[in-house]
């Protein structure tokens, strides 16, 4: 029997009788995805639409025709994809006993069928960590929310993973909802790239969800839009439309690309955020003394780490970096992290200014648009690819938090350090008790100072 006709009789009686009740649960345009035959699918669809699910079924069903290989479904962290992904099987199991087993391989999560095909589930952020996928032969490759993914998407999927699914003629997935700005290697392939299938539905034609159209008029009316606004048509109609009102951060290379000038002493700040949802970020910049414009000159990202695993990082960046500022994100755990870097690592650290977060975007966007911040996109890539994607949430108050951002809070910590003219003073019950504590201490010395000073000395 060759391959196709394996193939077609795995798709014709979908494995076992649990296996059929799960994939008959399917509706529309969910079953048309899953039954699809085709090599690359491209699927755009609104939020609450099921297409997570619909891939979960996807992996199963091509796993079902490939004994003891392996398919791979990537979130854009470990977590979310365990979330996603693993939710959605063992939904499937509670409700109709679909067979299935977990285990855990060097950290990863792998669901194993019970023809001893794996279902690899795991998380990708940047172009480094896609180097993983590089080696093993797949059957069904699934990327979700790929318009998250950075402007690295395009070379990891032709140089990487697109040779891995040549021995057993496997298939490729992206799906997403639409990004603010319609650009990308995920929107070329939803739209117009040759050779993908492309498929599309929102969340109105998912029987699952109950009061579709209450909830989407109730949501219209409470925020003041129509279904005209831009974000209603990407969130929950999937619709590609330009939208930068929703980036939080514009760069423009035009007006925002730039490189410190030789000649001027230059002010430095590392801004650290050690992340509460597995990431550690640093963020470098530096002011030449005199000029307005700050300049970004290094930023990178790592899996959340120790506190003598960020101080060894920190301190490798301080050797470039000599003379310094160190700006740390206090909340929660950050107090001891500050605390472990002043006392027993000398390290000039000090907690990061987090009050009136909203001001301080403000101030960041204006710089943007002014072009007093800039930054070599070579350099800052990583940065870059996050505010590219990075939207506010719904109130226009802060980020969305289901998009990345601790590239962004690491810049905006050193940005406060050094644009003094505009930090607001906190209230000091505003301020965690390490942070308030340091604020007294530096106001007892300036007092004291000014007590020293001569008459008309300025301090």
């Amino acid at each position: 029997m060759t391959l196709d006709a394996l193939r077609q009789l795995v798709h014709d009686r979908s494995g076992t009788p649990a296996c059929r009740a799960a994939m008959g649960s399917m509706f529309g345009p969910q079953r048309r995805m899953v039954e699809s035959q085709a090599q690359r699918l491209a699927v755009c669809c609104s939020r609450r639409s099921g297409k997570s699910q619909g891939i979960a079924r996807w992996l199963y069903q091509g796993g079902l025709s490939d004994p003891g290989g392996l398919s791979v479904y990537v979130g854009r962290t470990k977590g979310l994809a365990r979330m996603v992904c693993f939710s959605a099987y063992e939904e499937m199991r509670s409700r109709w006993g679909l067979e299935f087993a977990s285990r855990e391989v060097d950290g990863q999560l792998m669901v194993e069928l019970p023809n001893r095909h794996t279902i690899w589930l795991a998380g990708c952020k940047n172009a480094a960590e896609a180097g993983k996928f590089r080696g093993p032969k797949y059957r069904r490759f699934a990327w979700d929310e790929a318009q998250l993914a950075g402007t690295w998407l395009e070379s990891v999927i032709e140089e990487d993973i697109d040779p891995a699914l040549l021995d057993k003629r496997g298939e490729l997935l992206l799906s997403g909802t639409p990004a603010p700005v319609p650009e990308g290697y995920f929107y070329e392939a939803s739209t117009a790239l040759l050779g993908w299938e492309r498929h599309h539905w929102t969340c109105r034609e998912n029987p699952h969800l109950i009061d579709v159209e209450g909830y989407l008029r109730a949501k219209l009316r409470r925020l003041g839009w129509t279904e005209d606004h831009p974000s209603f048509q990407r969130e929950w109609l999937g619709l590609w439309v330009l939208d930068h009102d929703a980036l939080v951060f514009r760069w423009d290379a035009g007006r925002n690309r730039g490189s410190p000038p030789s000649g001027y002493k230059l002010r430095t700040c590392i801004g650290v955020d050690l992340g509460g949802t597995g990431t550690c970020a640093w963020s470098v910049l530096q002011n030449p003394v005199g000029l307005p414009e700050v300049y970004c000159v290094h930023v990178e990202s790592h899996d959340a780490q120790g506190p003598s695993a960020v101080v060894a990082r920190t301190e490798a960046i301080l050797r470039n970096y000599p003379g310094a500022a160190v700006v740390v994100d206090a909340g929660g755990l950050g107090g001891a992290y500050v605390l472990e870097m002043r006392e027993r690592y000398g390290l000039p650290a000090e907690p990061a200014e987090k009050s009136q977060r909203r001001a301080a975007i403000e101030v960041l966007r204006g710089d943007l648009a002014s072009g007093t911040f800039c930054a070599n996109p070579h350099q800052v890539g990583a940065l870059l690819d996050e505010w590219s994607v990075l939207q506010w949430d719904e109130k226009r108050q802060n980020f969305d938090d289901r998009f990345p951002d601790h590239l962004s809070d690491a810049t905006m910590y050193a940005h406060r350090k050094l644009r003094p003219a505009y930090r607001a003073k906190p209230e000091e019950d505003e301020l965690d008790p390490l942070t308030a504590r340091l604020e007294r201490y530096r106001t007892k010395v300036r007092l004291a100072a000014l007590k020293r000073a001569k008459p008309g000395r300025r301090i």
